[in-house]
């Protein structure tokens, strides 16, 4: 029941700053100037302040719920998407077939959708599963200080919290939950394991 809610959070908590920061990442490394400038100073922004308060903040702005946890991690989680995208998109510029294809006189935007992204995509798809865990984790330990899922929801975090007090006569109620996180983890950290090596 649990996974109903946290896999579908950890999803969009993971592909919707993956989103937002690749398109960031692309226009600020392919176009440089003023709108890389602008990009990466309002990352340094984002990235001062410290993540998982910020993330309080907003879901106590927001309100408690899955929506808000998603909104939470897609204003802070696409800042290393942002940088990652960027660093590939100014490597992939100065390579020569894509001097070639700008010679040539192609629209930008069909060297940015044909030659720039195959080439930079790989590294977004190797960070993407941990995000995923990490989104899903943020998620499990917000719902375990209360600020996360509602109940009644069946969510991990929640259940690990509401069998703490019984630990010691009734331990599988949450330990259950905990063993769970730990193997659906650690399936998402062998999946991006098995991307990369494709991606090298």
């Amino acid at each position: 029941h649990s996974i109903r809610v946290d896999l579908p959070v950890g999803l969009l908590g993971a592909l919707l700053p993956a989103f937002l920061g690749t398109a960031l990442g692309l226009v600020a490394g392919y176009r440089g100037g003023w709108i890389d400038a602008v990009v990466m100073r309002l990352a340094d922004v984002v990235q001062a302040f410290p993540s998982y308060i910020l993330v309080i903040a907003l879901v106590v702005a927001f309100g408690q719920g899955a929506t808000s946890i998603v909104v939470a991690f897609t204003l802070l989680a696409w800042v290393a998407y942002a940088r990652l995208v960027r660093a590939e998109v100014l490597r992939v510029r100065t390579l020569p077939y894509i001097e070639a294809v700008e010679t040539a006189g192609l629209p930008r935007r069909r060297i940015i959708a044909r030659h720039v992204v195959p080439n930079e995509i790989g590294q977004t798809l190797v960070y993407l599963p941990s995000d995923i865990v990490f989104a899903t984790l943020g998620l499990a330990a917000f719902s375990f200080l209360g600020l996360g899922i509602p109940a009644p929801t069946p969510e991990w975090g929640a259940m690990i919290a509401g069998g703490q007090p019984h630990l010691r006569d009734q331990w599988w109620l949450a330990t259950v939950p905990g063993l769970v996180i730990a193997v659906y983890g650690l399936g998402l950290s062998l999946v991006g394991d098995a991307l990369e090596e494709r991606a090298r």
